[in-house]
């Protein structure tokens, strides 16, 4: 492992930040998909700075410090609503620049495009993964430029 000093991402990841990507959303989809897609189409980016609110009250950090930073959208790829979330810009390792949430074939799949360390081989520091409803985390290896559209590309050479 590379020593703090050689890398921007090998910080302890921010709580709030890890477990709103990692713990909660991926939960909330492969437990609750059909109240979690109502809520994003009913009440979009405000369910999402609700939810991070709700998580930052469990890691005992002030949520509005960095929920303006959050942003939400519905996107399209070959008729499939893909739900994406922007995220605070990551400061660690493993913290996500996007997670996108979609169901294809009556499965949910949950996306996540993450920081990685400086000095990996990956051109522009990221990763592309995948959260599976039994609960294990799948890495793609090295993933898109961090812009959305880019991360959606992505995620369609995945389905």
């Amino acid at each position: 492992m590379l020593a703090a000093t050689e890398s921007q991402a090998q910080d302890k990841p921010d709580d709030t930040h890890y477990i709103f990507a990692h713990k909660a959303l991926p939960s909330l989809l492969f437990t609750r998909q059909e109240a979690l897609f109502r809520a994003f189409e009913n009440r979009g980016q405000s369910f999402v700075e609700d939810l991070w609110a709700e998580v930052a009250k469990t890691t005992g950090v002030d949520a509005d410090s960095r929920n303006k930073e959050l942003k939400y959208s519905k996107e399209n790829i070959s008729g499939i609503n893909v739900y994406v979330i922007k995220l605070p810009p990551p400061k660690a390792m493993a913290e996500a620049y996007y997670v996108a949430l979609l169901e294809k074939d009556k499965k949910p799949r949950y996306f996540t495009l993450e920081l990685t360390y400086k000095g990996s081989s990956c051109a522009d520091s990221t990763m592309l993964g995948e959260w599976l409803a039994e609960g294990r985390h799948r890495n793609y290896g090295c993933g898109p430029k961090p812009e959305k559209q880019e991360l959606l590309k992505a995620i369609a050479g995945r389905l």
